[in-house]
C-alpha cells in the first residue's frame, strides 16, 4: 500500500511538472536614462548604456514574471549657477551600475503558437553597485543605495526570439543627502532581445 501511494505521488508530481507553464528568457540590450522633477538649474540628458539578465515566466496567458538584470546606465548631468544663463557652468557624464530585481505580472494579448504579443507591469528594486563620472565629481555617495521603481513594458515572442521595450519610473528620490525640494527621479528605457526557453514556448 505504501509503495502504491509513493508511486502515485511520484506520478502526480511528474504530471504536474509536465503541465506547468515555465519560460526562461535571457536577454541583453541597451538602456537610455534621464531624470524628471529635476531642479530648475539642472538638466539630465540620456546616454546609451547596456543591460543583461533574465526573466522567468510562470503561467500561461496570464503569468508572473520575476527577473534579475545587471545594468550600466549613463546620463549627462548639467548644472547652471543662475548667474550666467547663456551656458551651463558644469557638465559631466556619469554612469550607475545597478542590479535590478523585477516582480511583474503579464498578459499575452495575442497568444498563439510561435507568436505572442505581451504586456507586463509591476514593481522593481534597483541595488546600486557602483557610480562614477568623467571627473570623479559624482560617485556612490551621491545616490541612494536602493531604488523602488514602477516598470511597464510590451514584448513580442516570435518562435524562440523575444523583443522587449520597457520603461522604469523611479519612485525613490535619485540623490542622497540632498535638500527636501530635490525630488529628482530617474526614468530609464530598455530595449532588449532574448531567447525563449521552456515548456511554455508553444502554449
Amino acid at each position: 500500500m505504501k509503495k502504491t501511494l509513493f508511486l502515485l505521488a511520484i506520478a502526480s508530481f511528474a504530471l504536474l511538472k509536465s503541465q506547468a507553464q515555465f519560460v526562461l528568457n535571457p536577454q541583453a540590450g541597451i538602456t537610455a536614462q534621464t531624470a524628471i522633477k529635476a531642479l530648475d538649474n539642472e538638466e539630465f540628458k540620456a546616454r546609451v548604456g547596456y543591460t543583461l539578465g533574465t526573466d522567468a515566466r510562470f503561467g500561461s496567458r496570464f503569468y508572473f514574471q520575476p527577473g534579475l538584470y545587471f545594468s550600466a546606465v549613463t546620463s549627462e548631468y548639467q548644472y547652471e549657477d543662475g548667474v550666467d544663463t547663456t551656458d551651463y557652468d558644469y557638465k559631466t557624464d556619469f554612469q550607475r551600475q545597478t542590479l535590478k530585481l523585477n516582480a511583474k505580472a503579464g498578459y499575452n494579448i495575442v497568444h498563439k503558437d510561435g507568436f505572442k504579443l505581451r504586456v507586463n507591469a509591476g514593481p522593481s528594486f534597483d541595488v546600486l553597485l557602483n557610480a562614477k563620472s568623467d571627473n570623479d565629481a559624482i560617485d556612490d555617495d551621491d545616490f541612494k543605495k536602493g531604488f523602488v521603481n514602477l516598470d511597464a513594458g510590451v514584448g513580442l515572442d516570435i518562435w524562440f526570439v523575444s523583443v522587449d521595450l520597457s520603461a522604469s519610473y523611479g519612485l525613490t528620490k535619485a540623490f542622497d543627502n540632498t535638500t527636501t525640494e530635490n525630488n529628482t527621479r530617474f526614468l530609464t528605457g530598455f530595449l532588449t532581445v532574448g531567447i525563449v526557453l521552456g515548456n511554455g514556448l508553444k502554449d
